[in-house]
């Protein structure tokens, strides 16, 4: 089950190794909890500035949120 973790934006966002440890460790086991075997997950980790030109881009919104969601979820139970 692939997680795939990236950072982009200003310097000033950092993402520890561990952190990002912590993080794909309970992305699995809220996968595993729902029973989702077969899965990629990209997850991005964005300052503010792309944020806000992600939803420019993709939803007409000139702002910055707290999450962004793109692309298509599908997923395989069992």
């Amino acid at each position: 089950m692939p997680i795939t973790l990236a950072t982009i934006g200003a310097e000033r966002l950092r993402v520890t190794a561990p952190a990002r440890a912590r993080f794909a460790a309970y992305a699995r086991r809220v996968l595993a909890r729902e029973g989702v075997r077969r899965v990629d997950v990209s997850v991005v980790f964005a300052d503010d500035a792309m944020l806000r030109a992600l939803n420019a881009r993709s939803r007409g919104i000139d702002r910055a949120t707290d999450v962004l969601v793109e692309g298509n979820v599908f997923y395989n139970r069992g």
